[in-house]
């Protein structure tokens, strides 16, 4: 066709007013940012429920963006109605809130390149469709999905390349008049890009992977598709390269299975005569299973799903810390130089994330850094520690947080128990069993026989809170603790320190810590916890001795 006959094909096609390359360069002109100020984004589909991949990608490019005094960016690619999750669009916003990820603009956070919603730009994605029709490189496609299936069935038999492309293109050359015919006669139609010809590779340059060469694209791939009433949205090839470059994003980073549709995004960049971003490719993440790698998988894994982190009260700034461990393997030796400093200091390096493997989710690891991030946020500021346990309580365990908020200092002191060392909690949801020992509501005391050991037996257990009930006040300082303590196991044939007993265990029953242990199972029903010195401190004497009452008969 010549030039008179594509604009009026384009008219044909597209008859409504739309906004053309002009208006659109217009109306979002160059951000006023300096060359070296990056511009990013994150653009999920709401087509399932929020994922860790989306968490991965959206902290990389926000701190690419951030720590280059450039923008960070929320887009929305639901173009897929078909697929679309119901509410996963709110999920989407409402996760990277949760992550406390900060995002410049977006869905509910305004700015001037939007809507960032692509079932909201359909004019912008008509008036763009509309000037590759003009150009040529876009045309009407009548085959029916009939037609395309046999298509695909020669190709099969002649052991051809699949898709739609060269002589396979019996649309591809329609004069106006036979096209003309063809919607007079109602035919639904689909809009193709036309694929150039001549070229078999190109190059680009990832900012992830290097030097790529791929095959250069041949097959014209559909642009727009047809509820057979007209236009309805764009695929995904057509909406992100004409979003990205409308909305002025800089830098391209995103999942690897773009990379094979990387040539055609290529192709309407330069059919439209816009400059491209740099692009950057990541692999996914993946877990270990059986020993051998794979992708993470939604259906597979429950650490998937990014409500998993926050059910099971993995705190934010646990789950960011993870996430940039995976980004760059010098994390952890940035960390621990560094526990006190805020997350945002740590600079990625694009040249540093992950491209020849892809990064391996560890829950092992990530508990293990999760209980370094509570540890360090314990001895920095108790009272952020006490507002986010209850915070996570308030939604998924209700009545651990009206306990937990029902004396507030109580609740500090007890997270404050030996803060400059503890690493008893990975997660919000381990709260309550690793101290809720201090709570009456939750305290659940154990029977004499509990009390009883190997060097222990039942009376002389119940001898030993009957001692500890006498001698105490609760008064004590830290020194006179420890000397009752070894006062009272001496007089009851009981090492005062353990090595003592192991060098004669003859002369002695046992050792200190057997009378300890007798104490600490009557005040907390546990074995393991902190110092119980600072535990009596906390709870105080009047609740002591309500606890040993429980083993102890009235006047013993």
């Amino acid at each position: 066709m010549d030039k008179k006959e594509r604009l009026e094909l384009a008219e044909l096609l597209i008859p409504e007013k739309v906004p053309g390359l002009e208006e659109l360069e217009n109306r979002y002109p160059p951000r006023a940012l300096k060359k070296n100020n990056w511009v990013t984004r994150v653009a999920p589909s709401p087509t399932g429920l929020p994922h860790f991949g989306l968490l991965y990608m959206a902290l990389i490019n926000e701190r690419l963006a951030h720590q280059s005094g450039g923008r960070f960016l929320l887009r929305i690619e639901d173009t897929d109605e078909k697929r679309e999750l119901k509410n996963s669009r709110q999920l989407i916003i409402d996760t990277l809130r949760r992550l406390q990820i900060p995002i410049d603009e977006g869905p509910e956070f305004g700015g001037d390149y939007g809507p960032y919603i692509q079932s909201r730009r359909r004019q912008i994605y008509l008036g763009t469709v509309k000037e590759l029709i003009r150009r040529g490189r876009a045309y009407p496609c009548f085959c029916s999905p009939q037609e395309l299936a046999l298509v695909r069935r020669r190709q099969e038999r002649q052991k051809a390349q699949p898709g739609y492309y060269g002589r396979w293109a019996r649309c591809r050359h329609l004069s106006l008049a036979e096209i003309k015919k063809k919607l007079s006669a109602g035919r639904r139609f689909v809009i193709r890009f036309r694929a150039p010809s001549g070229c078999s590779r190109l190059e680009i340059e990832d900012l992830v992977r290097g030097r790529l060469t791929l095959p250069a694209n041949n097959i014209d791939y559909v642009l727009y598709k047809s509820d057979g009433y007209g236009l309805t949205l764009p695929v995904y090839h057509l909406a992100a390269t004409v979003d990205d470059h409308l909305q002025r994003i800089s830098h391209v980073f995103r999942g690897e299975e773009w990379l094979a549709s990387l040539p055609l995004h290529l192709q309407i960049y330069r059919a439209l005569g816009w400059q491209l971003p740099r692009f950057g490719h990541l692999m996914p993440v993946m877990k270990l299973d059986g020993g051998k790698k794979r992708k993470l998988s939604k259906r597979r894994d429950p650490e998937a799903g990014a409500e998993y982190y926050w059910r099971q009260g993995f705190p934010v700034r646990a789950v960011k810390a993870y996430i940039l461990r995976l980004t760059d393997a010098n994390f952890d030796d940035w960390r621990r130089q560094y526990l006190l400093v805020p997350l945002d200091d740590f600079p990625i390096k694009v040249k540093r994330l992950a491209h020849s493997r892809g990064p391996l989710l560890d829950m092992a690891k990530m508990e293990q850094l999760a209980r370094d991030e509570i540890s360090a946020w314990v001895r920095t500021n108790v009272g952020e520690v006490y507002k986010a346990i209850l915070d996570w309580a308030q939604e998924y365990r209700p009545q651990f947080a009206r306990v937990f908020a029902a004396n507030p200092d109580y609740s500090r002191a007890i997270l404050s128990i030996e803060k400059e060392s503890r690493k008893d909690i990975s997660r919000w949801s381990e709260a309550e069993d690793v101290f809720g020992y201090f709570y009456d509501e939750l305290y659940r005391p154990l029977t004499i026989d509990n009390l009883v050991s190997e060097r222990v037996d039942q009376p002389t257990a119940e001898k030993i809170l009957s001692e500890f009930r006498r001698r105490f006040s609760g008064r004590e300082t830290a020194e006179e603790w420890a000397l009752k303590m070894r006062q009272l196991s001496q007089g009851l044939g009981y090492a005062e320190r353990a090595a003592d007993w192991r060098r004669r265990p003859d002369k002695y029953r046992g050792h200190i810590g057997d009378v300890a242990m007798v104490v600490r199972l009557a005040l907390t029903a546990r074995r393991q916890t902190p110092n119980l010195y600072a535990i009596a401190k906390i709870m105080g004497w009047p609740r002591i001795e309500q606890r040993l009452g429980h083993f102890l008969k009235a006047d013993s």
